[in-house]
């Protein structure tokens, strides 16, 4: 049976868990110093509570090791996948700077990375990006009051 085990931290991560949480928490202040309403709060603040949730937690297993766990292995090579994804989010970005539109661009960045990621259902494929593309720009639109370029859903 494995129990965990005090462990002399490691001070670099530490650091780092330490920058991460000042820099969450100057944030906060920083976003409820310009205006405390809660249009502006209601990402940020939920956000940072979750980012120090983490920061606390990743400090806290700093301190502990799992006795009787098999031991680390070498890092595993790079998924060919993943500089595929980070050019899909280039180009996401590159479209959006372009004027395609956020909600085309939202929708083939979405089906273009299901792609890359193994679906290979047609209707999964469409149907996905093309749902959840409505909802972020309805909810970028309605919900946070936030005017977001679009071709094809000028009248939401």
């Amino acid at each position: 049976m494995s129990r965990l085990r005090l462990r002399a931290p490691s001070w670099g991560h530490l650091a780092f868990i330490g920058a991460a949480a000042a820099f969450l928490i100057w944030y906060f202040l920083d976003a409820y110093g310009a205006s405390s309403r809660l249009e502006n709060l209601m990402l940020i603040a939920p956000a940072t509570a979750i980012g120090l949730g983490l920061c606390l937690f990743l400090a806290a297993a700093e301190f502990v090791t799992v006795e009787g766990a098999a031991p680390r292995t070498a890092l595993p090579a790079v998924d060919p996948r993943v500089p595929l994804f980070m050019a899909l989010l280039a180009a996401y970005v590159a479209a959006l700077v372009y004027d395609l539109g956020f909600d085309v661009a939202s929708f083939l960045f979405l089906a273009a990375s299901l792609w890359v990621l193994g679906e290979r259902r047609p209707t999964l494929l469409v149907v996905f990006p093309a749902v959840f593309t409505v909802l972020i720009v309805l909810g970028m639109q309605e919900l946070l009051s936030i005017p977001v370029p679009t071709l094809l859903f000028d009248d939401m």
